[in-house]
């Protein structure tokens, strides 16, 4: 049955009807008035034409008055200000509820980041839900001009629909911020309490700069006699060859020493290179563990030994990596890296610097090229300076490492000269110089086995003018 309706033609002929007589409106009377004159159409039964009358008369009374209607915002900002004080926020833990109804468009995970402000750094929402309703209101007068902030009366004319929203949202700490914070905190308690370490200043010392370099420790090999060729090697041993190194350095009396580690401080980290590494270690002395000693062995037996001690350089090498396959090496997370922040954070007063590859650094007038050595030919070693050098100008020195020999190589170029039917040959050495650093520990097993033998020892270099002195030096 179709619904029947009250015309724009009957509200005219109403609103005509109130004008005649505006001081004696009858709503029957008028009602009586529009059924006979509409007799013949579907109209609405009295009932409701009395409504609409009704309504009718007000908004000419209003209109008469020079009263307004009320904006939609003023709906809004009353709705907002009821419906935002039901905002809770619960926080247990780590994780906090927030539970919300109002007038903000917040329909999924992106609005609702925007309006609470959440910071999705460290932050983000594990469980949400979201929904929307209506609700019809129509406010008094006294609330439009509570609103208003004026004396001019409102009037509405009709209650209005606001679209309102609610969600209910978990928030949670992301697990890497959460897991990093966790260790600052730790962290930060550790360096309240912890003692700072010191190096030995001999202000006595006036002599030049020189720079050791120091390679192949592998903390954690032992093997004893039965390696007829290369000899014993232990923990024990490689503290009495830190030992003498300290005291043939603290010998050159320099004003500077800067100490280069090229690498290979633990017989194996993470996994060993070949099988037979596990019958020439002490386990003990593997992975963090054996880190944890060598630090503690650099620490005491040379850090806070050497006078004078300015800068340590570090580079990693084959036996710091956490895999043994090559393919899979990171460059972070190395045994070598773990050094270098244990040095970092307990000695103040050095220069503490780390790669994992090579590290070039320019030392009273002399360019240091300084990686392990297991990458790249080391009878190409003039490639390296070539595409390493920053400064041709200088004389530049490669330190290596790894082979666990001593090996010293110059370029030389030759030019032959015609002179009155006599002819002279110039050789000419390049400014460059490479040096494979004797090892601190002797070969085991597997070096016998392949026919390679070495004894321990370390190198010392300094700027001489043009040239460099390069000093190889022996332990026992």
């Amino acid at each position: 049955m179709a619904k029947k309706k009250f015309t724009d033609e009957m509200e005219s002929f109403v609103r005509s009807l109130i004008k005649k007589n505006p001081t004696g409106i009858n709503i029957s009377a008028i009602a009586v008035e529009v059924l006979e004159n509409y007799k013949d159409q579907d109209i609405p039964n009295k009932r409701n034409l009395r409504k609409h009358i009704s309504g009718i008369i007000d908004t000419v009374s209003m209109e008469d008055s020079g009263k307004e209607n009320v904006p939609l915002d003023f709906y809004v900002q009353k709705f907002k200000r009821e419906q935002d004080s039901n905002t809770t926020r619960t926080l247990e833990g780590d994780t906090e509820e927030i539970q919300y109804k109002g007038v903000e468009i917040i329909t999924d995970r992106k609005s609702a980041i925007k309006y609470f402000n959440i910071d999705t750094k460290k932050f983000e929402i594990s469980k949400a839900t979201f929904k929307q309703w209506t609700t019809t209101m129509k406010l008094k007068d006294w609330e439009i001009k509570k609103l208003d902030g004026k004396s001019k009366i409102l009037y509405n004319q009709k209650p209005v629909t606001i679209a309102n929203h609610g969600c209910s949202i978990t928030i949670i700490p992301k697990k890497d911020v959460k897991e990093k914070e966790k260790w600052e905190k730790v962290y930060s308690e550790l360096k309240k309490s912890r003692k700072r370490c010191s190096t030995t200043k001999r202000k006595s010392n006036a002599n030049a700069p020189i720079v050791v370099g120091m390679a192949d420790f592998h903390i954690g090999a032992n093997w004893m006699s039965r390696i007829h060729k290369n000899g014993s090697f232990s923990f024990d041993i490689l503290i009495k060859r830190f030992q003498e190194a300290v005291e043939k350095i603290n010998a050159q009396k320099s004003s500077k020493v800067h100490l280069a580690l090229l690498g290979d401080f633990i017989e194996f980290f993470g996994s060993v290179m070949h099988y037979s590494q596990i019958f020439d270690s002490d386990i003990a002395l593997s992975g963090t563990n054996g880190m944890r000693v060598c630090y503690e062995l650099f620490r005491d037996h040379v850090l806070t030994k050497i006078h004078n001690l300015d800068s340590v350089y570090i580079v990693s090498g084959n036996h710091d990596r956490m895999d043994s396959d090559s393919k899979k090496e990171s460059p972070m997370g190395s045994a070598a890296e773990m050094l270098y922040f244990q040095i970092l954070d307990n000695f103040n007063s050095l220069n503490v610097e780390y790669d994992p590859f090579m590290i070039i650094k320019e030392i009273d007038g002399i360019e240091y090229i300084l990686t392990h050595g297991h990458k790249g030919n080391p009878n190409l070693f003039q490639n390296l300076i070539n595409d390493y050098s920053k400064n041709p100008s200088l004389y530049t020195v490669l330190l290596t490492g790894h082979y666990h020999h001593r090996k010293t190589k110059t370029t030389q170029r030759s030019q032959t000269l015609r002179y009155k039917d006599k002819f002279t040959t110039i050789t000419d050495t390049l400014r460059n110089r490479s040096i494979q650093v004797a090892s601190f520990v002797t070969g085991g097993v597997f070096a016998q086995k392949i026919g390679k033998s070495n004894s321990s020892g370390f190198s010392i270099i300094k700027s001489s003018g043009f040239n460099v002195d390069h000093y190889d030096l022996s332990l026992n």
